[in-house]
């Protein structure tokens, strides 16, 4: 083809120049054209080598790039299974999960009964287990509670007169007998001016703090001037000892309310005398010979007198005998405290707290 190219100039050269020699050498002037040609032609070759070049390099480049497609092909198509694999991994996770929860199902404890709460705590359930907590008024652990005593601890606002009385997780308060009131706040009660005193005729009522004492001139002489009860006056349930006539009342009291008790005794068995809390001549024979050494303890008629610093009778009499001796130092010991004559299972005469709950001896005066 170039061969072609170079005659056809050559023979357009002829026939543009009659005067020249077909033959190249023997015309100067198409020697010339002939050079420029040849230079064109070598040039043309350059060119041919270049495109050549060009052309070997977009094929190099179009097989790379196939080749980058089939590569990345190929990597989408491992992505796509990674992908697939991650989906059924995951259902698989789901799946055992849920075998597992419901292989491994919460126990309530609580509504089950199993848990080992105390009675006295609220059990509250959790994930695999369970938490005890005491109720209010009680504390510990929640397996063991003990109950807060308000009363021992001093944690409550009863009045200085009345009795603190521990509840199940709380406490009451409850005027002493001799005071009326909420409990919180007690105010004495006048047993003279209302004339609920037993004190005998031609005795005088003396208003005490919670109580009062009965007065009178010669009251040792009016004690022992006490005649032997006839018989019809000392009826069942009553025991006579000696000239004396007594009975036990086994419900419990405090010492302020057992004189009541005993005139109620009296008033239920048609007694007309007073039957009033014992005070015998001779405590160890009435310990001895009437009082269930099994009892707790019972009340006698006598109470600590702060003042005077002595052992009287409810009647206002001094007690006159051994007892006074043995009940002194203790008694003088509770300052402060209220203390009252009773007998117990070791002791009789013995002081105790006269808002102590006791059995009580009642006798007919």
């Amino acid at each position: 083809m170039k061969v072609s190219i170079v005659q056809a100039l050559v023979l357009t050269l002829t026939l543009a120049s009659p005067d020249c020699d077909p033959i190249p050498a023997c015309c100067p002037l198409n020697d010339a054209v002939l050079a420029e040609l040849k230079r064109s032609q070598d040039q043309c070759y350059d060119n041919d080598s270049h495109l050549s070049n060009i052309f070997t390099a977009m094929q190099d480049m179009r097989r790379a790039t196939e080749t980058m497609a089939e590569q990345l092909a190929a990597m989408t198509q491992k992505i796509d299974n990674i992908e697939r694999r991650l989906d059924l991994l995951e259902t698989k996770n789901m799946n055992l999960v849920a075998n597992l929860s419901m292989m491994v199902t919460d126990v309530d404890e609580c509504a089950a009964g199993t848990h080992h709460c105390h009675h006295s705590a609220t059990c509250s359930n959790t994930a695999g287990s369970f938490l005890c907590l005491c109720d209010d008024g009680y504390s510990g652990d929640g397996v063991r509670c003990y109950e807060t005593d308000e009363c021992v601890l001093g944690a409550h606002n009863c009045d200085v007169n009345a009795n603190c009385i521990n509840t199940a997780g709380s406490y009451m308060c409850a005027c002493n007998n001799g005071f009326i009131g909420d409990g919180i706040n007690c105010t004495d009660v006048d047993e003279c001016a209302s004339r609920s005193d037993l004190c005998a005729p031609g005795v005088s009522c003396v208003n005490t703090p919670g109580s009062y004492r009965c007065a009178c001139v010669d009251c040792e002489e009016h004690i022992m001037a006490k005649a032997s009860l006839p018989d019809h006056l000392c009826p069942p349930p009553f025991r006579r000892l000696g000239e004396e006539c007594f009975h036990v009342l086994k419900d419990l009291h405090s010492w302020h309310s057992a004189m009541e008790e005993c005139w109620r005794l009296g008033k239920r068995h048609g007694i007309t005398r007073p039957v009033r809390v014992a005070e015998p001549r001779d405590i160890q024979a009435l310990q001895t010979s009437i009082l269930n050494k099994s009892l707790r303890g019972a009340w006698l008629g006598a109470r600590w007198d702060g003042g005077t610093r002595d052992w009287r009778w409810a009647s206002g009499a001094k007690v006159e005998s051994d007892a006074t001796a043995l009940l002194h130092s203790t008694g003088d010991s509770g300052r402060g405290a209220e203390f009252c004559m009773a007998c117990t299972k070791h002791w009789c005469p013995s002081p105790q707290h006269c808002y102590d709950f006791l059995s009580v001896v009642c006798e007919v005066v």
